[in-house]
């Protein structure tokens, strides 16, 4: 069994079903950035998901306007756990909605997007979703990389 460093009960989720539906494992590639990993196919080697802390301001979409006695992560610094996945561009563009979906960040913004482990959205539709990037990240892989 593999580490990891995520803190909220989402990415420890994600990253435990992974490895039980899949037997995939959350792989840590940046040592600038010790709390990211992405979860690759086995059978090519593509990413279909990507696990990322970041400041919440970075997402973009609907940061309310803070007031001086708001807190801590008033002014969209606090740092959240999210998850980019792949999809279909046509969904993607419909889906983004600034608030529970974000343009993915630091992927392709037209092949990818985001949502925050937040609690905002419940296990079973990230589970699906998480599903479904891998799916579409198999779509057309025609060769397979051999073990």
């Amino acid at each position: 069994m593999g580490e990891t460093v995520f803190e909220s009960a989402q990415a420890l989720a994600v990253v435990e079903y992974a490895r039980r539906k899949r037997g995939d494992e959350a792989e840590y590639l940046w040592a600038k950035a010790p709390k990211n990993a992405i979860l690759r196919r086995q059978d090519s080697g593509k990413w279909y998901a990507a696990i990322l802390t970041v400041e919440r301001r970075k997402l973009g979409g609907g940061v309310k306007k803070a007031r001086l006695d708001d807190g801590p992560g008033a002014f969209g610094t606090e740092t959240v756990e999210v998850l980019n996945l792949k999809g279909d561009p046509d969904e993607i563009r419909y889906l983004v909605d600034g608030s529970l979906f974000f343009p993915a960040y630091h992927m392709n913004k037209r092949h990818w997007y985001a949502l925050v482990l937040d609690g905002s959205l419940g296990d079973a539709e990230i589970f699906e979703r998480l599903d479904a990037s891998w799916e579409e990240v198999g779509r057309g892989n025609g060769r397979r990389r051999s073990a």
